[in-house]
């Protein structure tokens, strides 16, 4: 069996990572000893420090948007590499990270070996549910995460518009779609609203009391892992551009090609 060459990572509360069609999910958490060091990731660290809680303290470096610690994510993300099943020696990464979030992951790929690449989880959702991303016409995505939601207007190759909401009731999505349609055109919102809504992360009686509340048909993705694995690989050849320095839309996505790290 071949190794694969790109692993796709979506960080989380839950934080998703994705080798070939095998995909799991990790708790954002590292167990750190007395003097300060990582010794344990994921579901270990969690097992560790409640075993163990004089040995070690459970943190929580990131989650999607926001970080405590660069360091802890660092070594994190390494960790997680480094265990991921039927990956390549030094695979290139894909991270799918929210918009308000993208210069912060930004910075973590300057500390990964290989080649890396930072994609806009609307961006992502939307080439995943079989839209064209491309299309002068907007599409009003919905993203909701285990940490909140982010409801972007996607088109031209790029997030035109976007909003951040914590609360991720259908109420609250409602509020903040509708904010978001108050900063684009009336004929831009008339054609939005007649196409409907793209969701990802929430419950089918949820999107029918969003789309109630919007008035609008929101189609939802049932398995927003397969969503922005989709995603990704509808961009595959945007990405294999970037890392051969082709020429990519301004905006569909950032990257950074890195050396690998010299070993100790």
């Amino acid at each position: 069996m071949g190794r694969e060459r790109l692993v796709i990572v979506a960080p989380g509360p839950e934080t998703l990572r994705l080798v070939g069609r095998q995909s799991s999910t990790h708790p954002a958490a590292v167990a750190v000893d007395r003097v300060g060091r990582p010794r344990f990731f994921g579901q270990e660290a969690v097992e560790s420090a409640s075993a163990w809680p004089d040995g070690f303290t459970l943190e929580t470096p990131f989650d999607s948007v926001d970080m405590s610690s660069v360091e802890l994510t660092v070594s994190y993300m390494w960790w997680l590499f480094r265990t991921a099943p039927h990956a390549a020696r030094h695979p290139s990464a894909a991270f799918v990270v929210p918009s308000a979030g993208q210069e912060r992951w930004r910075s973590i790929c300057d500390r990964m070996p290989g080649q890396t690449a930072v994609l806009l989880r609307p961006i992502t959702v939307a080439s995943g549910m079989g839209l064209d991303v491309d299309a002068s016409t907007p599409h009003l995505v919905i993203d909701v995460r285990a940490d909140g939601a982010e409801v972007a207007m996607v088109g031209e190759s790029q997030v035109l518009g976007t909003r951040e909401t914590a609360v991720t009731t259908p109420e609250a999505l409602a509020r903040t779609a509708t904010a978001l349609l108050q900063d684009f055109d009336l004929d831009i919102e008339y054609d939005v609203r007649a196409e409907g809504a793209y969701a990802i992360g929430i419950e089918p009686e949820d999107a029918d009391r969003l789309a109630r509340l919007l008035g609008v048909i929101v189609r939802v993705g049932i398995r927003p892992e397969r969503v922005l694995a989709s995603g990704v690989m509808a961009d595959r050849r945007l990405i294999e551009a970037v890392f051969g320095k082709g020429r990519v839309p301004a905006g569909r996505l950032g990257h950074r090609t890195h050396r690998p790290l010299r070993a100790g």
